[in-house]
């Protein structure tokens, strides 16, 4: 099985390293468990050089703007057909739009949900 990371943030929302940390956390578990499992990381320029030891691909995050929702697709759908996964996981709040592939959401950070206390 080939699964793919995706860890493009919406472009109206900072990258945070604390759900880099888990991400990377919860894959290594899984890599050391199912080392028959390839993951690929989808970077961005900010990034790319946490995931240093995996393999990834790093998606212009700029780039992924409502406009690429129309006409040949998001630069990250296209580096996910390219790579062959067999489903990606992307953030809740940034997902994939148009995915070749089945796509799970994951949500690292509820505060975007959470009403202020």
């Amino acid at each position: 099985m080939h699964i793919g990371v995706s860890t493009i943030p919406s472009k109206h929302r900072c990258c945070g390293s604390h759900a880099d940390r888990y991400i990377r956390n919860v894959f290594e578990v899984l890599r050391a468990q199912h080392p028959d499992i390839k993951i690929t990381i989808f970077t961005h320029p900010a990034n790319t050089g946490y995931y240093a030891a995996w393999e990834q691909v790093d998606v212009e995050r700029a780039s992924l703007g409502a406009s690429s929702l129309f006409g040949g697709g998001s630069p990250l759908a296209q580096a996910v057909a390219e790579a062959g996964l067999d489903v990606l996981l992307a953030p809740i709040e940034a997902p994939c739009p148009n995915p070749p592939v089945p796509q799970i959401l994951y949500a690292v950070d509820l505060a975007l949900w959470q009403e202020p206390a």
